[in-house]
């Protein structure tokens, strides 16, 4: 029993020596503290319960701008995985060639695709080839200036995409305070990029 005392007497000791300082501590605590932290859970408790936008039964029309400069025959697989989407609505894929003159690969490569897909309903497929190589803001550009759609997404000519990626876009932009979102991508070809 003696350690247990001396434990004890320590453990009072200590506490008598800073009680004046738990005392002056326990009012800022009431004062600062706790209302900072009603605050908080009142504020998770708001994000919670907030207004979900339910979806629209709308389904806008989406442009897809595919800008490729060097993809050759990869091309292909972005066209399809975006033709190929679960998304009642319109549609249009525009594949915007950079340099198609240095990239005849490419190019041929986007026009099989598009021919393969060309007789799907609700679905507009378009090569746009950019004779002249101008970068990549350029491609995008001209693909900008094409799109004729209600929501315009850009992609990259190396990446695939889950078949309800148009879906998710839609459903995002049914709240009316979204003015732009963005999504995960899976690069094809991210060992040949670093």
């Amino acid at each position: 029993m003696g350690e247990f005392q001396y434990v004890l007497h320590t453990i009072t000791g200590t506490l008598g020596a800073y009680w004046e300082l738990i005392l002056t501590f326990i009012p800022i605590m009431l004062v600062v503290e706790v209302p900072l932290m009603l605050f908080v859970f009142i504020g998770v408790l708001r994000w919670s319960w907030r207004d979900n936008h339910s979806v629209a039964n709308v389904s806008p029309s989406i442009s897809f701008v595919i800008t490729c400069y060097s993809e050759g025959d990869g091309i292909t697989q972005t066209i399809d995985t975006l033709a190929e989407q679960i998304y009642p609505g319109e549609i249009e894929i525009l594949i915007v060639v950079d340099g198609a003159k240095q990239n005849p690969t490419t190019y041929h490569a986007a026009l099989n695709g598009v021919y393969r897909h060309q007789s799907r309903e609700n679905r507009t497929l378009k090569v746009l080839p950019k004779w002249q190589r101008g970068g990549r803001v350029s491609t995008l550009n001209a693909g900008l200036a094409e799109a004729k759609n209600d929501l315009v997404i850009n992609v990259d000519g190396d990446t695939s995409f889950d078949n309800d990626v148009a879906l998710r876009f839609a459903k995002s932009f049914s709240n009316p305070n979204v003015i732009a979102c963005g999504g995960a991508l899976r690069v094809r070809n991210r060992d040949e990029s670093f």
